[in-house]
């Protein structure tokens, strides 16, 4: 059933001008510079996809069915968790790198400084290929690895119980480097003389690390 007024939808991009059945286009500024909104407006219509026209009458109801349905619960919550652990497991490699790149100095460490930074600039189906080499059950890297100490096969990203950390560790790898330099720039302005009078007062390296 489709409502007597109705209004073109654009299905193939949010934020494009949409002529309604008198033909007149709205401003285009209002629609370009406001996509979430309209994006919000769209979510509380009842979309016909065959028909590709939407009622005029905005409600919320969508949004009582989204969030009474246990799937979409339950992949949120999957969301959270990797959202939360990517950004502490980023934030403590990161750091951890920044700092160790700033302390010691030994032979090759611009050469692993730029390892640690490049999976930043690779694409990511360059980066899901690289750990797919990794990850593939029976014949990747890691099964291969385990293999010698006795362990049996197992399907990383096709289980529940390891599916969302390998998700993570690879989001980690690709997105701390860029991190990293952060933290390296701002830790290598700092001058010496502050670690020196901190180890003067008796300050220690945690302490100093954390002020």
């Amino acid at each position: 059933r489709v409502p007597a007024r109705r209004r073109e939808l654009d299905l193939h991009g949010v934020g494009q001008p949409v002529r309604d059945q008198t033909g007149v286009r709205p401003v285009r500024g209002v629609e370009t510079s406001h996509p979430h909104l309209r994006r919000t407006r769209v979510a509380q219509d009842d979309v016909v996809p065959a028909e590709g026209f939407l009622p005029a009458v905005a409600t919320l109801e969508n949004y009582v069915r989204l969030f009474s349905k246990t799937t979409f619960l339950t992949n949120l919550g999957h969301s959270l968790i990797v959202a939360l652990g990517t950004m502490a497991l980023g934030l403590a490699v990161s750091i951890t790198a920044a700092y160790a790149f700033s302390r010691f100095r030994f032979r090759g460490r611009t050469w692993l400084r730029m390892a640690f930074f490049t999976p930043t600039v690779l694409p990511m189906i360059a980066v899901a290929n690289i750990w797919l080499f990794f990850f593939t059950p029976e014949y990747g890297l890691l099964e291969q690895v385990l293999g010698t100490f006795g362990f049996g096969t197992h399907n990383w990203l096709g289980s529940k119980s390891t599916a969302l950390g390998c998700l993570m560790i690879v989001t980690v790898w690709k997105e701390a480097g860029f991190f990293m330099i952060f933290y390296l720039a701002a830790l290598q302005s700092m001058s010496p003389n502050l670690g020196e009078a901190a180890a003067l007062m008796g300050a220690g390296r945690w302490y100093f690390f954390r002020r």
